[in-house]
């Protein structure tokens, strides 16, 4: 891998206090890489333990760059070796959604190193899902590695077909307690891939739920926060994943969060340990804020006004990010 350091500003985003939020959707500034390493835009696909990781648009696996924006660094991943180059060459490749995995701990023989970091790629072809994973650290430090999952077929069996449901699985992610989990629109399922013994597996969801988010919940539990068709979205549910102790589990409802009336919702995503909402006013003409952010703490479940604006709206696809001021935050590469 190449590792720089680049001169500039910084990109700082929105600043909450010591907690940062910052909110990156679409090309990033050309200040991240210096100019002579940009010929096309570099896309932000991701942001996670500090680091945003970038591709270069038109082709994800073959240029994608991983960065430390508060300490104005970044390293370049190396290509893909001959064989798996070739491998994706011969793949009928419907979509590329690359993403970063949490942090490693392996520093190797330099205690001091930030830790490492794994990038993932998912890559949805017309019969199977493969998975391309990268380590910064570890045995396999600096390689690229395939995972396949085979199962693909006998999960979409039933269903419209195949085909449309790569085309359509949700390129956002979730991840809890080693395992990362995306929707599958219309089927009620998740699509899970475990970071620990790298399986794929599936999950159903309860019917009627949607903008779904899910959350570590206490003794390695999985929860859930949705809206409901039921209700027109007017509160939040947060559900627990239950083991029933005879091999089978069921979600269980734990707590029913009512909120602000005036406004429509989208669950954006979780950060600092909170549940971050993002609504807009139903009458346009209203004299209060047009768009208004609420955050949920996770762990007292009370949900708190923090920002407002007249002007500027935040996609549900942007992607969250959380840390302290440079002074106290450690390189992360």
């Amino acid at each position: 891998m190449e590792q720089t350091r680049w001169r500039g500003e910084a990109n700082w985003g929105i600043v909450l206090g010591l907690l940062a939020f910052v909110y990156l959707s679409g090309p990033l500034s050309c200040r991240l890489i210096p100019h002579r390493k940009i010929e096309l835009l570099w896309i932000n696909c991701d942001f996670r333990d500090g680091r945003a990781l970038l591709s270069k648009h038109g082709d994800f696996l073959a240029n994608l760059a991983v960065c430390d924006p508060l300490h104005r660094r970044y390293v370049l991943l190396p290509a893909l070796p001959d064989d798996l180059a070739a491998l994706t060459r011969q793949l009928d490749v419907i979509h590329c959604h690359p993403f970063l995995a949490p942090a490693g701990q392996d520093r190797g023989d330099n205690a001091d190193a930030p830790p490492g970091f794994r990038v993932m790629c998912l890559l949805r072809c017309s019969s199977t899902l493969i998975l391309f994973i990268f380590s910064s650290s570890g045995a396999r430090a600096g390689q690229w590695r395939t995972v396949t999952f085979g199962g693909w077929g006998a999960l979409m069996a039933g269903h419209v077909g195949v085909d449309f449901f790569l085309a359509t699985l949700s390129t956002r992610h979730h991840y809890a307690h080693g395992r990362f989990y995306w929707e599958i629109p219309y089927t009620r399922k998740l699509l899970v891939f475990d970071t620990r013994t790298e399986d794929f597996s599936s999950l159903s969801t309860p019917r009627g739920h949607y903008q779904m988010v899910f959350v570590e919940a206490m003794e390695g539990r999985l929860g859930m926060f949705s809206r409901s068709i039921e209700d027109d979205g007017k509160h939040l549910l947060y559900d627990i994943l239950q083991d029933n102790g005879d091999g089978t589990k069921e979600w269980r409802r734990e707590d029913v969060i009512s909120v602000p009336y005036k406004y429509h919702y989208d669950i954006i995503g979780v950060a600092g340990g909170c549940l971050l909402l993002h609504g807009n006013v139903d009458n346009p003409e209203s004299p209060e804020f047009h768009f208004s952010s609420y955050s949920l703490d996770l762990q007292t479940m009370k949900l708190k006004w923090f920002r407002g604006t007249q002007s500027l709206y935040f996609s549900p696809h942007t992607h969250l990010y959380e840390g302290f001021s440079p002074s106290l935050s450690p390189p992360t590469i």
